[in-house]
């Protein structure tokens, strides 16, 4: 599977019902920072559980923060709008996606809202950065 998206985040799904017909109810996607990077503030019904592979930052949920590192999970609760950061300026952060969204959608449930758009430019030092090949 290809990487989507750059560049300062990437994703990648790993279970999804159009892709795998492994679960028609569950989604996975992992996502990747570039060091510094961040992703988009958005808001959707279904909750999501977000599990750190490797790295540390900190998430924004209806404007509280909550630092993370490898090795933690959060939740993120139903129609939260939420961003995700990695705060190490030098390496990438990676994590594990895991949201009933297909299952949301099936039952109507479909709001999702873009606030903010995710970045069009690199973090300033990191303009070559790449996600990983072995994910």
């Amino acid at each position: 599977m290809k990487w989507k998206g750059g560049p300062q985040n990437y994703g990648k799904k790993v279970i999804n019902p159009q892709a795998a017909k492994v679960a028609q109810s569950i989604e996975t996607h992992i996502d990747v920072y570039a060091p510094g990077g961040y992703g988009q503030k958005h808001g959707h019904m279904n909750s999501a559980v977000f599990f750190v592979l490797k790295g540390k930052g900190h998430d924004v949920h209806d404007r509280r923060r909550i630092d993370w590192e490898a090795g933690d999970a959060l939740i993120v609760e139903n129609g939260c709008v939420h961003q995700h950061f990695n705060d190490d300026p030098d390496d990438e952060s990676i994590v594990l996606i895991m949201k009933a969204k297909p299952l949301f959608l099936f039952m109507h449930m479909i709001f999702q809202k873009m606030v903010d758009y995710p970045p069009k430019t690199p973090v300033p030092g990191h303009e070559d950065y790449v996600p990983p090949t072995a994910i």
